[in-house]
């Protein structure tokens, strides 16, 4: 899957695997907590962002690039290359928002909570 189009390469799934073990390796020694990490797609639905299939909408970054740039996002003014287009890592920023948003907006995550079980019924 790595290398298909559209897809990170194995590469820079590594290094950002490495980052992330680095990151939490730190915050782990200075907060003395486990960090809480939290999934893509459940910061993006706790964003508000609605994705539609790639075919259809395009990449999944640029739809959530779109959707924050004309809500959360509308009042920042990306870099330009010189052809006047988005700088390329404004979807990278985009994304890290995305899950920093996320983690506000739902706060601590915390263990599951498992539901009682019904007491069973005496006859």
């Amino acid at each position: 899957m790595g290398f298909r189009p559209g897809m990170s390469s194995a590469q820079t799934i590594s290094t950002l695997m490495r980052f992330n073990g680095i990151v939490s390796y730190i915050a782990r020694n200075i907060f003395q907590k486990e960090p809480e990490y939290i999934g893509s797609a459940h910061a993006r639905k706790l964003c508000g962002v609605k994705l539609v299939r790639t075919a259809i909408g395009g990449p999944q970054k640029e739809q959530v690039f779109s959707h924050m740039e004309t809500n959360d996002l509308k009042y920042v003014v990306w870099p330009q290359t010189k052809t006047g287009k988005v700088v390329p890592w404004s979807r990278d920023a985009c994304d890290a928002y995305v899950i920093a948003r996320a983690a506000s907006i739902a706060g601590p995550i915390g263990p599951p909570v498992k539901k009682a079980k019904k007491p069973k019924k005496v006859t």
